[in-house]
């Protein structure tokens, strides 16, 4: 039989079923490696031949030898190697390969050229982008640990079953408290029921933590005192060695407003607003036993901290002072538990000026300014030259004229967008402010829901604020009811929900009102988001007043100017909402309060 030079040679006379048996069990002599006759390259990349039976285990490999049948002889490959279909075939796919790469290639860079800028809003972290309301708990006398833990319990009870309201209120973050932060801590003293006592307001805390209506619990503590029932400050009157410096002891009257005279120690010691006694940062005691007290609620599954001022003494002078030591200290405690959580500060002392560099940015992440709505309801006199036009314009001052200094015109370039993204989040606080149909809220009491509506607006509509709306839970047993008298809290909650960039980062504008000096107007728009424009007439009577829209941002894209809020006491509230407004000639009623939304395409 002639050999084809494609083809192994085979021996006709073999049986196949013996062939193929032999093939799956060879025999240990009957594989032979034959190695490459390239010595350079690998010895080892040789081909394995199975001989057939009865070969020689040794030598050259014989004729008769049978190949693994794995893979094609490279005479196979090149008979196939010029086959006109196969070249066709290889030339089409390396052809098709190029196309497909250069097409991803071209698609890649038209999606990056068309796909919209980066939101100024996209960095800001949740905190300050939330719907706050802050529920004050009132204080509970802390003389007994356990009948604290109790009444402490009834108090997370009621707030657990006003979520749900909350939530259809457009709320998405409470603040809650004021708290003993030390009531989670063990003391010497207690007994097996306290700690029990202890142990389920804890499991309520994380429970009130994680409730099914997904809002965001921050506690409010004082980390900065201890009750005088707390087993530390007997230890401190009584100079036990380690615990004689943990509170804010002193020879002399301290230059705190709150101090009384102990007979035990016959020193002063320095008081909170109520009553009391304050800590010293300067003791490592202290450090220590604020850092485990934050550790221990961040257990909790809370989102956050608010926590007020701590103090620190010199041991030299024994000058009193805040520590801004100890508020880093706590923000780094409070992060070790997440990133996303946060530290709010208050009661520091504030730059007076809101964009002095640094100054606000240093050791905290939202400033809450407790004293802005008592300086409002106190400064705000609707009858005099002092009323809500002036007070407001004073207000937005600062932030309007820092945006004019790095916004040359409404038509913002790159390099304008990229300033805002950075700095958007710089200066923030959180103003906290009354419910406008609260009966505690001065503006209200005095000169009616439609000026304290319309200072709730304006408040809600400051750049670079996260409004903080706050109900005594003890004052005003039934929320409900006063939010059903004024919604324009819920709807500003839904407007700073729905448009972001406006709200969070838009543009400023105090807008001249012509025809009027007793009408206050605020522009807050952004480039592809709509526009609203805050008017309140602080008068008893009507006016007609104008606004140049050229003096607007971003009217290229208006397509509608529709009034979308005004005062719940306005006699014309239901005439005048969903109305196109003529910016031209808009008639306002005696104390109304107007929002016009701008839409844009």
């Amino acid at each position: 039989m002639t050999n084809s030079p494609d083809h192994s040679p085979v021996d006709d006379s073999i049986d196949p079923d013996k062939e193929a048996r032999m093939l799956l069990n060879p025999p240990n002599d009957s594989v032979q490696f034959t190695p490459n006759s390239n010595a350079q390259r690998d010895p080892t990349n040789g081909q394995v031949l199975l001989s057939p039976s009865g070969s020689s285990g040794g030598g050259a490999v014989p004729n008769s030898a049978i190949r693994s049948g794995v893979g094609m002889t490279k005479q196979e490959l090149m008979k196939y190697a010029n086959d006109p279909f196969w070249v066709r075939l290889r030339t089409f796919l390396f052809i098709l390969f190029w196309v497909i790469w250069f097409a991803m290639l071209i698609g890649s860079v038209i999606i990056v050229a068309m796909a919209p800028g980066c939101p100024a809003t996209a960095s800001l972290p949740w905190w300050k982008k939330s719907s706050i309301m802050e529920l004050y708990l009132s204080e509970i006398p802390i003389t007994n640990r356990s009948i604290y833990v109790d009444q402490l319990a009834a108090k997370l009870d009621k707030v657990e079953s006003r979520l749900s309201e909350l939530a259809e209120k457009n709320v998405d973050t409470i603040i809650i408290g004021p708290f003993d932060p030390y009531i989670l801590m063990d003391e010497p003293n207690d007994n097996n029921s306290t700690r029990d006592s202890i142990g389920q307001l804890r499991s309520k805390i994380t429970a009130l933590a994680k409730n099914d209506k997904e809002i965001k619990v921050i506690v409010s503590l004082r980390l900065q005192q201890t009750p005088e029932s707390f087993y530390w400050y007997n230890w401190s009157k009584s100079n036990q060695s380690d615990y004689e410096d943990v509170y804010l002891w002193s020879s002399e009257k301290p230059k705190t407003q709150f101090y009384k005279y102990d007979v035990d120690r016959l020193q002063y010691v320095a008081l909170s607003s109520n009553n009391s006694p304050l800590l010293n940062y300067g003791s490592s005691k202290v450090r220590e036993l604020i850092r485990d007290t934050i550790l221990s609620w961040m257990k909790t599954k809370i989102e956050g901290i608010q926590n007020g001022a701590v103090w620190i003494q010199d041991p030299a002078t024994g000058e009193m002072t805040k520590s801004k030591e100890a508020e880093l200290d706590m923000k780094r405690a409070v992060k070790t538990a997440g990133q996303n959580k946060v530290f709010l500060i208050t009661d520091q002392q504030l730059a007076e000026s809101a964009f002095e560099d640094g100054e606000e940015e240093a050791s905290f992440d939202m400033a809450p300014d407790s004293k802005f709505w008592k300086d409002i309801q106190k400064e705000f006199q609707p009858d005099t030259q002092k009323g809500l036009k002036e007070l407001f314009e004073k207000r937005f001052a600062p932030y309007v004229e820092h945006e004019q200094r790095t916004m040359s015109n409404e038509n913002k370039t790159d390099a304008d967008n990229l300033v805002t993204r950075e700095n958007v989040g710089k200066h923030w606080r959180t103003y906290q402010i009354q419910h406008p149909a609260d009966p505690s809220n001065r503006i209200n009491r005095e000169w009616g829901l439609s000026m304290a509506e319309g200072a709730t607006i304006a408040i809600f509509m400051m750049p670079r604020v996260t409004p903080a709306l706050q109900f005594d839970l003890a004052a005003i047993p039934d929320i409900q009811s006063v939010l059903n008298k004024s919604n324009i809290p819920e709807r500003m909650l839904k407007l700073r929900q729905d448009y972001p960039e406006t709200f969070l980062a838009g543009r400023t504008i105090l807008p001249k009102v012509q025809g009027s000096s007793s009408v206050f107007a605020l522009y807050r728009g952004a480039k592809n988001d709509n526009g609203y424009l805050l008017l309140i007439n602080q008068q008893t009577k009507p006016q007609t007043i104008s606004i140049d829209s050229n003096e607007l941002p971003y009217q290229d894209v208006v397509i509608s100017r529709r009034v979308i809020m005004v005062n719940n006491d306005s006699k014309t509230k239901d005439s005048i909402i969903g109305i196109d407004i003529n910016l031209s000639q808009i008639k306002m009623d005696a104390k109304q309060t107007l929002l016009i939304e701008f839409s844009v395409n």
